[in-house]
């Protein structure tokens, strides 16, 4: 069976070959003779990933930017779900019930083929027990095996008992070769007569012969060269003498029939005998031979253990299969019955696929009829979204058009009332941004005339060695030294300056060569107006050079004390002015509380219109329509809280910040401590919630912790 299965296998391949180097050559874009990339290919190639791009980008377009397309699309996915649900769940019981069927067909063919095949060597060990009892047979085989009898009467009974076995094996198709052995196991007649003359001792079945009508099981004989069974007796004779072993070589060409009758079996079924070796035993010519190992299998595996059983496992060839099995302990064989699952499982994928075809037809065909529905109950909320886009891109002068006097036209007028106040508020806010732009326009050129004043300031440069001689001197623009360079060139700070100056001038030249970093300090030396104010700064530069750049700073003082005069001024109209901005700020909260309590008021009325529609007309509404008016209360609930929100932050605007250090652990208190909050207002809802590393920071504790429940509620609400 092993290598008829590999020429099977084999010849699938080489059909299957030349497809697959084709399919390779067309998925690399080569040429199938050359193998060089096709310029038509590629272009056509581009040419289909860029339709596919740009028909994924509109699917997704419309996905996203239609409620109708989702409510469809989930419908359709919803049902296309269900369907697929319910067709492998036919298929599962089905499949069960096949697999049950077919297991109990297999074992009962099993059973039946065992029987007969037991009949049938039963039968020949039987014929083989008569043969010998034949008294003819006993006188001819006496004389041949007997030493005393001349050469001529064995020669005569020789050929005499010759005629009468080839007679018995060409009427009989069961035998293949009879012989007779000799007390020491030499074949002394044969009807193959190559045979004669040729020792069998060592054979289990002259060996067990010469006592018992013995049938030794199938095996590979070396002898015929071919698979056989061979049945024994011993051979006695007139004086009940044992003289010899009849023995004969059963064909297999019968059990071959008889093991793979068909019947049952269907197109892939088989059935094949398994010797203990695990040798394959058959009559069939094209897989004959010495050793034809059979392969393995769960089923050979355990039928060679002695179990006997029927389930699904994967065969020798490794196809999956449904297999009995069975050992037969009175011929030392296992018998294995199996069909292929593919064909034995196929009704059960029919069901699967008429379910899901018809299935998938009733879904496509309401999915069109809810499009229909959906897009005519949906379009005034369509109209009112337009709208709603519209004022969300700055025009405040687009109203909703009430195109019905239902809940969604009340909802229309609504958001119509509630867009004017919006408007009003929006002037008012305008008005206060624009003050204070004219105050960030007044600091930004005070900012501006500070910075040009600071810029224009000359600065003197000098330039020292490593030993504090000046070395270089370059004068500002109206920087003048009290004394000519001349004079205090090429000599050192004791020599030029006062004993003080010269010291703090050393003190910070030494800091400047060893940190190298920039070092600044400031002196003051009576000029012609009196004291004159500079600024020193020392860095050292390359070759162990320090360059100071000194600048007269005697203007900025007096600069200084001017602004500073400017400065209280400034800080009694900034007091002023913040007053005036703390009134204009509680007006403001005033107006806020005024707006929120009027924008409460037709929300309120969206939700209870809602409310009483849904409890006291929830016949006269289809579910559709129930949807959207929950969706609409649920908006206006929504909404509220957002107003709720605003005056909440509104009032922590005005409460002191008292900032604290926040470690990780305090922050993961507080965190854990919102989401716990929030579940118990859900407590429905599986949220799966990842805290990250939160990092120590300085905040208001219920300022942060107020940011936090924002960003987590808006998850909750939008998850």
């Amino acid at each position: 069976m092993a290598p008829l299965a590999a020429c099977r296998w084999n010849t699938r391949a080489w059909t299957w070959l030349p497809k697959r180097a084709i399919s390779t050559s067309i998925c690399s874009g080569k040429s199938p003779e050359d193998g060089t990339i096709s310029k038509d290919y590629r272009e056509q190639t581009s040419s289909i990933t860029h339709q596919q791009d740009r028909a994924g980008m509109r699917i997704s377009q419309a996905w996203k930017g239609s409620l109708l397309v989702r409510l469809v699309g989930y419908y359709i996915l919803f049902s296309a779900l269900m369907v697929g649900l319910m067709a492998s769940f036919a298929y599962l019981n089905a499949a069960n019930s096949l697999e049950s069927s077919v297991l109990d067909r297999l074992a009962t063919i099993a059973t039946l083929k065992e029987e007969n095949f037991n009949r049938w060597v039963y039968e020949q060990r039987r014929n083989i027990v008569f043969v010998a009892a034949l008294p003819e047979v006993r006188s001819k085989a006496s004389s041949i095996l007997s030493p005393e009898t001349s050469s001529a009467e064995k020669q005569s009974a020789h050929d005499d008992l010759v005629n009468y076995l080839n007679l018995i094996v060409t009427s009989t198709p069961d035998s293949h070769e009879i012989l007779l052995l000799d007390l020491q196991g030499v074949v002394a007649i044969s009807t193959t007569v190559s045979h004669v003359g040729r020792s069998e001792a060592g054979q289990e079945y002259f060996i067990q012969g010469n006592t018992l009508n013995y049938v030794q099981s199938a095996y590979y004989s070396s002898l015929i060269q071919r698979n056989t069974i061979t049945v024994s007796t011993p051979l006695f004779n007139s004086k009940q003498q044992r003289i010899g072993v009849l023995a004969s070589h059963l064909n297999l060409r019968q059990a071959d029939i008889i093991i793979r009758e068909r019947t049952g079996l269907g197109e892939t079924g088989e059935a094949y005998l398994i010797s203990r070796e695990q040798l394959l035993i058959t009559d069939d010519p094209f897989i004959q031979g010495e050793g034809t190992f059979a392969g393995t299998s769960k089923g050979i595996e355990l039928a060679l253990q002695g179990q006997d059983g029927a389930e699904r496992y994967t065969n020798q060839d490794g196809r999956p299969v449904f297999g009995a099995y069975r050992w037969d302990n009175e011929q030392n064989v296992a018998l294995l019955v199996e069909i292929g699952e593919e064909e034995a499982l196929r009704s059960a994928r029919q069901l699967f696929y008429v379910i899901a075809s018809i299935g998938l037809a009733v879904v496509t065909a309401l999915g069109f009829i809810i499009y229909a529905i959906g897009k005519r109950i949906t379009y005034p909320i369509v109209n009112l979204t337009h709208t709603a886009a519209g004022i969300a891109s700055g025009d405040l002068s687009l109203t909703a058009s009430v195109l019905t006097e239902d809940e969604v036209g009340q909802l229309a007028q609504a958001f119509n009332k509630m867009t004017g106040e919006l408007r009003n508020s929006l002037r008012g806010l305008e008005l206060e941004l624009a003050e204070r732009k004219k105050i960030e326009t007044a600091l930004r050129e005070s900012e501006s005339t500070t910075r040009a004043l600071l810029e224009a300031i000359p600065d003197a440069i000098f330039v020292f060695n490593k030993e504090g001689i000046f070395i270089n001197f370059i004068p500002g623009q109206s920087f003048a030294t009290l004394i000519p360079p001349s004079q205090f060139l090429g000599k050192s700070f004791e020599q030029v300056l006062s004993p003080d100056l010269a010291k703090q001038l050393r003190h910070y030249h030494k800091r400047a060569l060893q940190e190298n970093t920039l070092q600044t300090f400031e002196y003051s030396m009576p000029g012609k107006d009196g004291v004159e104010y500079f600024e020193a700064r020392l860095r050292a530069a390359q070759e162990e050079k320090v360059i100071a750049i000194v600048r007269d700073v005697t203007a900025r003082i007096k600069y200084v004390e001017d602004i500073s005069q400017m400065n209280d001024t400034l800080e009694q109209r900034v007091t002023e002015r913040t007053a005036e901005l703390e009134q204009t700020v509680r007006e403001l909260e005033s107006f806020s509380y005024t707006i929120s309590h009027d924008l409460r008021a037709p929300l309120r009325g969206v939700v209870g219109l809602s409310s009483i529609l849904l409890k006291e007309h929830s016949a006269q509404i289809s579910e559709e329509g129930q949807a959207l008016l929950k969706r609409m209360r649920e908006t206006a609930l929504f909404m509220g809280s957002l107003i709720d929100d605003l005056l909440a932050f509104s009032r922590l605007a005005r409460q002191p910040i008292h900032p604290q250090m926040l470690t990780t652990a305090v922050l993961q208190i507080i965190v854990k401590e919102l989401i716990e909050k929030l579940r118990q207002k859900e407590p429905g809802r599986d949220i799966q919630i990842r805290v990250g590393e939160l990092s120590p920071c300085t905040a208001d504790p219920a300022l942060l912790k107020a940011v936090f429940l924002n960003l987590l509620s808006n998850a909750f609400k939008f998850t």
